[in-house]
């Protein structure tokens, strides 16, 4: 099933994607839907890029912070661009019970500035 269904309007343009899930080892069979849109903004690419990547701005856009300061546990440089790295962070707010963290990979180049995250749970260590 590789279906997609488009929503646009003069405020919005939505695109939203569904496909099916199976055979995946530890998983039901299952349909998976992914939704994206995109705007303009007036404000250059690195303004964005620098503002989602500064621990002391995050709380005030990223869910996954839990209303915590986002510690950086792990940053490995990947690249020339200051902005390339992958790093392990963690928000202040999650308990020592729950060793949720996240990977975040981020490139930027003269024209293109990407960041991808993936939130994970350590099974049986504790970071604290």
């Amino acid at each position: 099933m590789d279906n997609s269904l488009r929503k646009c309007g003069s405020e919005n343009d939505v695109r939203i994607m569904f496909r099916k899930s199976i055979n995946v080892p530890g998983r039901p069979p299952s349909i998976v839907m992914c939704a994206a849109t995109s705007f303009w903004l007036l404000i250059s690419s690195k303004t964005v890029f620098d503002f989602l990547h500064d621990e002391n701005t995050r709380t005030e856009w990223d869910i996954l912070s839990n209303g915590g300061v986002i510690q950086r546990l792990v940053h490995i440089a990947n690249g020339r661009e200051t902005g390339n790295s992958v790093s392990i962070l963690r928000s202040s707010a999650i308990s020592s019970k729950n060793n949720m963290q996240i990977l975040q990979e981020s490139s930027t180049d003269v024209k293109t500035r990407l960041t991808g995250r993936k939130k994970y749970e350590m099974k049986g260590k504790s970071t604290k």
